[in-house]
């Protein structure tokens, strides 16, 4: 594999967990939070479910790392249960094409014509993605987990409503104004690594159209991502292409 390819496969990694952080809408407090019960905090976390049939989106993306830095631009297509599908840019020429389904992932590398395919378990593996293709998709939207009461381990108020729980592996906590929207969240996985991520640049639908989150690996050190959205568009039906030229060559 070139060293293009292994940059844009490690970039589409961190783009995904970034996209897994998409949080509720937020407006950062500046003063201490009434005093609630934790059952209607997670009432009012569950009220901002969002339903979808289609979404659409474009996105300038920024990421450094430890090693690398990847700056550019990105178009999202999702269909719930369906598909996800992406496509990376920069100074308008196409770098990469991806598109995630429940089975497979299937990656075109535009200026090296290679191409990769492998089962989603087996890529999610790799990058210790500890989700089902139903999973990833609700966060992407922004659906984040919330528990149930009886699974709150830790309950405080201060300048916020904190919230932690565990939750598939992994520990979760929330920080959330008193609107009840959620203005920071820290995810520690069973393998060590820290997402911490907050929220900005809220539409309608409660959506974050922009993220600033940092990623920090055991061996590793951390990487910091920044992502606009714009375009965002839900519950219009798009159609998108993936064709793989057969002049490509497939990667190991």
């Amino acid at each position: 594999m070139t060293s293009t390819s292994k940059l844009i496969r490690g970039g589409l990694c961190f783009i995904i967990l970034s996209f897994l952080l998409t949080a509720c809408k937020t407006t950062q407090s500046v003063s201490t939070v009434a005093p609630r019960q934790a059952k209607e905090v997670l009432d009012s976390l569950n009220i901002r479910y969002i339903e979808y049939s289609f979404f659409t989106a474009s996105a300038r993306m920024k990421y450094n790392g430890e090693e690398s830095k990847i700056g550019g631009r990105m178009k999202i297509i999702m269909q719930p249960d369906s598909l996800v599908w992406m496509n990376f840019k920069k100074f308008s020429i196409e770098g990469a094409r991806v598109l995630i389904r429940a089975d497979s992932v299937k990656i075109l590398y535009r200026q090296e014509d290679v191409y990769e395919t492998r089962s989603t378990q087996a890529y999610f593996d790799h990058y210790n993605i500890d989700l089902s293709f139903r999973s990833l998709q609700e966060l992407m939207i922004g659906n984040l987990p919330i528990p149930k009461e009886e699974d709150i381990d830790k309950y405080h108020t201060d300048q916020y409503y904190n919230i932690g729980f565990n939750h598939e592996g992994g520990n979760y906590q929330y920080m959330i104004n008193e609107d009840f929207s959620i203005f920071r969240a820290s995810i520690t996985d069973s393998a060590g690594r820290q997402i911490i991520a907050t929220f900005g640049d809220y539409d309608d639908h409660m959506f974050a159209k922009r993220k600033d989150i940092e990623i920090t690996t055991p061996g590793n050190g951390t990487s910091k991502i920044s992502m606009k959205l714009s375009d965002v568009v839900f519950d219009t039906p798009k159609s998108i292409k993936f064709d793989i030229p057969s002049h490509y060559t497939r990667l190991p």
